[in-house]
């Protein structure tokens, strides 16, 4: 890990986090009860590699920021009075390499915003930015991903490996506008089980997304 960050009012910002790692490689974390925290203009490489450390048989996985809300274990997302709230993830660039890379994720939150982003990141299964959460707000961010599959991968995390630019899974009221997205192996954009979401006003860009 670059940084974890718990509860509440934390601003993070002019960081360069640069992370390289045998099997699991995380840059940013938000984790648990975590309300108005502010990351902005972070730098954050993450490269991962797979050399074996024992019998396991685990492939490597990376991540640029997570949040993670404890309240939340699976399912379409109905957690009411959430202590995961506000949180914002703006003008960060985030780029790198993992066999399982996710550049931006939300494991459960409400209302957090994801907008003006730069991220660049590729490997094997490859997704810019995936949410679960209410409210969510995914505006004017570029984004580059280039996988090498985009069948859905077995894995330990919720939101599964795969290939897509956005990943969009069991939320509500999630809104995506003013991005632009390069995806190569993979959908731009892939909702998946949401209700009442808003795909408006993006570039998308998809190359062997077959």
């Amino acid at each position: 890990y670059g940084m974890k960050i718990f509860r509440n009012n934390n601003m993070v910002t002019y960081n360069f986090i640069n992370v390289s790692s045998i099997r699991y490689a995380n840059g940013i974390s938000i984790d648990g009860a975590a309300m108005n925290n502010t990351l902005r203009n972070n730098t954050i490489i993450i490269n991962t590699k797979t050399d074996e450390l024992d019998d396991s048989g685990l492939i490597d996985a990376g991540y640029g920021i997570i949040i993670t809300e404890y309240a939340y274990g699976g399912g379409k997302y109905k957690i009411e009075n959430s202590k995961t709230v506000g949180n914002i993830i703006e003008e960060n660039t985030i780029t790198g390499y993992s066999t399982h890379m996710w550049a931006i994720e939300q494991f459960g939150g409400h209302n957090t915003t994801v907008s003006r982003n730069n991220i660049d990141v590729a490997g094997y299964s490859v997704i810019g930015v995936a949410m679960i959460g209410e409210g969510t707000q995914i505006t004017d961010n570029i984004i580059n991903v280039v996988g090498q599959t985009n069948e859905t991968q077995a894995s330990p995390d919720y939101l599964r490996p795969q290939t897509s630019g956005v990943y969009i899974y069991q939320g509500n009221n999630t809104k995506i506008s003013g991005n632009t997205i390069f995806a190569d192996t993979g959908p731009a954009i892939k909702p998946e089980r949401e209700t009442n979401t808003q795909i408006t006003d993006n570039i998308l860009v998809t190359n062997n997304n077959n």
